[in-house]
């Protein structure tokens, strides 16, 4: 019995230490720096976005969610406007009044925000 516990304990040390190196690996654009690559710990960042009707008066309370690299969803305010965290990349937007939705592509930018940054809903 001793002897499989011991055998057992050594056989996850060496899994878990050959995990921990592995997960430490460099790439060469960042041998310098001496810092691992993560691409998926880019900053998130406060975006914001507005959704109005056909006269372009923003709607309130309009459900609006965002699918990208993770699923959001957020409440417009009284001026229509909302915001959320996210990271840069392409992205769909699924704005719901009511019973009605609508979709729409859009994309994260790292400078610009949300694109297009006012969403039309069209009842």
């Amino acid at each position: 019995m001793r002897r499989t516990l011991a055998v057992t304990a050594i056989a996850c040390a060496v899994l878990w230490c050959g995990q921990a190196a592995h997960s430490q690996e460099m790439r060469p654009a960042q041998a310098e720096s001496g810092k691992p690559e993560n691409p998926d710990k880019r900053a998130e960042k406060t975006v914001t976005g507005t959704v109005v009707d056909r006269d372009n008066k923003g709607l309130a309370g309009a459900k609006v969610t965002i699918k990208g690299q993770k699923v959001t969803t957020v409440w417009t305010d009284a001026n229509g406007s909302f915001h959320f965290a996210g990271r840069p990349g392409a992205c769909e937007v699924t704005v719901k009044v009511g019973e009605l939705s609508r979709k729409f592509p859009a994309t994260i930018d790292e400078e610009a925000g949300l694109l297009p940054p006012t969403f039309t809903f069209d009842r």
